[in-house]
């Protein structure tokens, strides 16, 4: 549609702008541009997965495919997918704590990502790591059923959030 093309072209420019060689060459130790993702912040890239009604974009999931290749285009050293998906599935999550968590993700106050491969058997999923930069907060979630938050962690005090 032409929506798309929009959210295509749009992207294509903002990457080929934000994410040039010399930039993704000076991301290597860290992998991540933090210039790279203030703009993509700004243009709501994290909360896209999230509705609108909790402070998101309520993109489809197309729009986020469309974002996803223009920045593997131009090798993005940004966590794009993880942090779309992990604030995606902090909005399925109830809870005052879960939104606060959410919202820190949204303002850009956290960097929060799933880092899958902390999961030792991606078919049992008994553990999905959320990093935020420089520190580690973890989800533990259990297939079985809703994810919970459980305890008092909040985002600006603890290094955890568990689910299950």
């Amino acid at each position: 549609t032409e929506e798309q093309e929009i959210v295509r072209s749009t992207f294509a420019r903002l990457f080929a702008e934000e994410s040039t060689p010399e930039r993704v060459r000076g991301a290597e130790p860290l992998g991540f541009d933090s210039k790279l993702h203030d703009k993509l912040l700004g243009a709501g890239v994290p909360g896209l997965r999230v509705p609108e009604a909790l402070g998101g974009g309520g993109g489809t999931l197309l729009d986020l495919l469309l974002v996803a290749e223009q920045a593997g285009r131009c090798l993005a050293s940004v966590p794009l997918l993880e942090e779309v998906l992990a604030l995606a599935l902090l909005a399925r999550l109830p809870g005052a704590d879960a939104r606060e968590w959410l919202q820190c993700g949204l303002a850009g106050k956290r960097l929060i990502v799933l880092d899958l491969a902390a999961a030792r058997d991606p078919r049992a999923c008994d553990v999905i790591a959320v990093k935020v930069c420089h520190d580690v907060h973890r989800l533990v979630s259990c297939l079985a059923g809703e994810p919970r938050l459980l305890g008092d962690s909040k985002p600006e005090h603890s290094s955890s959030i568990k689910f299950d």
